[in-house]
C-alpha cells in the first residue's frame, strides 16, 4: 500500500464497496466536523461528516451478529452511558450543557458502532489499510494548520480569540487550536492519532527519525500551550525514541564500533548527575 493508495478488493459484492466508499468519505470529513458546508436546520447543523453517519448506521443492523464480545460491551458501555444522561438529564432538567452532553454522547456511539459495523462490512485489510490512510490525512491536516497557526499566530475565530484578546501577548497566541478553539483539545487529537499511527502503520512505526521529528513538534506546541499534560506525553515518546535509536544501534554495531550517539547519551547523563540542578521558584495564585 502506497502512502495515499486508496484500493479495495475485487472480492467484494455491491454492497461492501458502498460502504467502503461511505467509510471513505466519512473517514476524510472527520476532521472538519461542521466546519465544511455546515447547513443549519433549525435544531440541528446539517454537514457531510453528520450526513454520512446517519447513511452508514443502518448497515450496522446487517451485520450486528457477527460482533465479538468485547465490540458488544463496548457498544453497550456507550449505550448504557448515553441511557443514563438521558435519565440524570430528565432528573435534574435539561440545560443547555446536558443538551450538549447528550449529543456529544450520541455522537460517540454512533462513532464505535460505524467502526466496528464497516469491519466487519469492508473486511479487515481493506478497512485497517482505509483506517490508516484516514489517520494520515488527519494527522497531515492538524500537523499542516497547526505548523501555519505557530509561525503566524493566525486562528480561526472562536471563543478562545476573543479571550486572547483581554490577556497580555504571550506564547499562547502562537498555541495552534485549528477549528477546535482550544489548545488542549488540539493536542489530545494530535497525541492520540499520532500514537494510533505508531501503533498500527508499518511505515511510520520503522520510520524512526520521522517520530522523532513528530514528536518534537508536538512538544514545541504542547510548551505554547503550556499543556503539561502533553508535554509529558510528547517529551517521554521523544526520549524511549532517542534510546531505542541507540540501543538499535547498539545492537546492530554488536559493540564492535564507535557509537557517537551512545557516548552522547553517556555524557548528557554524566552532565546531569555532575551538575546540581536549580528547581524553579513555585508561584501560587500567580
Amino acid at each position: 500500500m502506497s502512502f495515499f493508495n486508496a484500493t479495495f478488493s475485487p472480492n467484494q459484492s455491491r454492497l461492501n464497496r458502498f460502504v467502503w466508499f461511505l467509510f471513505f468519505g466519512w473517514l476524510l470529513t472527520l476532521p472538519f466536523g461542521s466546519n465544511i458546508i455546515g447547513i443549519s436546520v433549525g435544531f440541528l447543523t446539517l454537514y457531510p461528516n453528520l450526513i454520512l453517519t446517519l447513511t452508514i448506521m443502518p448497515f450496522c443492523f446487517l451485520v450486528y451478529k457477527k460482533f465479538n464480545r468485547f465490540e458488544l460491551i463496548l457498544l453497550g458501555f456507550t449505550f448504557i452511558w448515553l441511557i443514563s444522561a438521558f435519565i440524570s438529564s430528565s432528573i435534574m432538567g435539561f440545560s443547555s450543557e446536558a443538551i450538549f452532553d447528550i449529543r456529544s454522547l450520541i455522537m460517540q456511539f454512533m462513532f464505535a458502532s460505524i467502526l466496528i459495523s464497516s469491519f466487519h462490512l469492508i473486511g479487515k485489510i481493506e478497512f485497517l489499510n482505509m483506517l490508516i490512510i484516514g489517520l494520515r490525512c488527519f494527522l497531515l491536516v492538524l500537523l499542516g494548520s497547526g505548523i501555519i497557526e505557530f509561525l503566524t499566530g493566525i486562528h480561526f475565530a472562536g471563543l478562545k480569540t476573543i479571550e486572547l484578546l483581554e490577556l497580555s501577548v504571550g506564547n499562547t497566541f502562537y498555541a495552534p487550536m485549528f477549528i477546535y478553539d482550544n489548545q488542549n483539545d488540539y493536542l489530545a487529537y494530535l497525541i492520540f492519532i499520532f500514537l494510533m499511527l505508531c501503533f498500527l502503520d508499518e511505515k511510520i512505526r520503522e520510520n524512526f527519525l520521522l517520530q522523532l521529528l513528530i514528536s518534537l513538534i508536538i512538544f514545541v506546541f504542547s510548551t505554547y500551550a503550556d499543556s503539561n499534560f502533553s508535554k509529558i506525553i510528547s517529551g517521554g515518546v521523544f526520549v524511549f525514541l532517542l534510546i531505542k535509536i541507540v540501543l538499535g544501534q547498539l545492537k546492530k554495531n554488536e559493540l564492535k564500533t564507535f557509537n557517537p550517539y551512545l557516548i552522547v547519551l553517556l555524557l548528557f547523563g554524566i552532565t546531569i548527575l555532575h551538575n546540581r540542578l536549580f528547581i524553579v521558584p513555585k508561584y501560587e495564585n500567580g
